[in-house]
């Protein structure tokens, strides 16, 4: 699969990221927020990773989970990075909408 350039630009033109996926997280969501968190973090940038609901037990054995919080930081970040789902409602993040 070919990436964007607009996406690697993205990437490489900034240096914190939120990365958010939907409510009530399941493998695919869990598994490819945690995968693009490390993958940042080893470009040396700054991830922060969001579901609104706690992985569930089943992946928590997967490398990383414990990276994926509950809570809208107070931070500020260069870009959003929506994961696995169409909008920001799916989320259940009314900060985000």
């Amino acid at each position: 699969m070919k990436v964007p350039i607009s996406l690697l630009k993205l990437i490489k033109e900034n240096r914190r990221f939120l990365i958010v996926s939907h409510i009530n997280p399941d493998g695919d969501a869990a598994g490819s927020v945690i995968a693009l968190a490390m993958g940042l973090k080893k470009l040396g940038k700054s991830v922060y990773a969001l579901c609104k609901d706690p992985v569930p037990h089943i992946y928590r054995f997967l490398p990383g989970s414990d990276l994926i919080k509950s809570r809208v930081p107070s931070s500020k970040f260069d870009a959003v990075l929506l994961l696995d789902c169409n909008s920001f409602k799916r989320t259940g993040f009314k900060e985000l909408q």
